[in-house]
C-alpha cells in the first residue's frame, strides 16, 4: 500500500513539473513574441522619422516669400513648400494619413499608413501602423499658433502601434513605439 501512494505521489509531483514548465515556456514565447514585435515597430518608426527628418528640416527651403512656406496643417496632414531636391524649382510636398480601411487586414481597429506625395507624383507610403499624427506649429515667440503665416517651428509626433494585439492572460493590447520632434527649418 505504501508503495502505491509513493507512486501516485511521484506522479502528482512529476505532472506539477510538467505544468510549471509549460507554462514558463508559452509566458516565455509571450515575451519573446511581444518584444520581436516591439523591436520591429521601433524600426519602421525609425525608418518613417528618418524621412520626416529629412523633409521637415527643408520646411520653407528656397521660399523667396516669408510666411507662406506651409500651406495646409491637420491632425492628418501637412502640406507645405520647399525646394527639397535642390534643383531651383519649388516643390510642394505633402503627408497625410491614409483611411483606416486601408489596413482593414490587421486586428488593430485604428492603423494607418502615412503617404508622402511631392507635387503630383503618385503618393508613396512612409510607413505602416500609424495610429496618431500629431502636428503643432508655434510662433517666434515659442506660442501655440493655429496661422500657417506665424508659424516659425513646427513640433511632429507619431505613434505607431502592432497590427496584432500581444495577449496577457485575459488582456489584449498592442505593442506602441512614440516619436517627437520639433523643427526649426531655417527658411520657416
Amino acid at each position: 500500500m505504501g508503495i502505491f501512494f509513493d507512486i501516485i505521489g511521484a506522479l502528482v509531483i512529476r505532472g506539477t513539473m510538467v505544468v510549471i514548465i509549460i507554462s514558463l515556456t508559452l509566458s516565455l514565447h509571450a515575451t519573446l513574441n511581444e518584444r520581436t514585435m516591439q523591436a520591429r515597430l521601433k524600426q519602421n518608426l525609425a525608418m518613417t522619422t528618418d524621412i520626416l527628418k529629412t523633409d521637415f528640416s527643408m520646411i520653407g527651403h528656397g521660399v523667396s516669400t516669408a510666411g507662406t512656406a506651409m500651406l495646409a496643417a491637420s491632425s492628418t496632414d501637412l502640406r507645405f513648400r520647399a525646394d527639397i531636391d535642390d534643383n531651383g524649382i519649388m516643390d510642394t510636398v505633402y503627408y497625410y494619413l491614409g483611411p483606416v480601411a486601408e489596413l482593414a487586414t490587421t486586428e488593430n481597429p485604428n492603423d494607418r499608413i502615412i503617404y508622402r506625395r511631392v507635387n503630383q507624383q503618385t503618393a508613396r507610403e512612409v510607413g505602416r501602423g500609424i495610429t496618431t499624427l500629431s502636428i503643432i506649429m508655434y510662433d517666434v515667440q515659442g506660442r501655440v499658433t493655429a496661422t500657417l503665416a506665424n508659424a516659425r517651428s513646427v513640433q511632429i509626433g507619431l505613434i505607431a502601434q502592432a497590427g496584432a494585439p500581444v495577449e496577457r492572460g485575459y488582456v489584449k493590447r498592442y505593442p506602441t513605439s512614440s516619436w517627437e520632434l520639433r523643427f526649426y527649418p531655417p527658411n520657416l
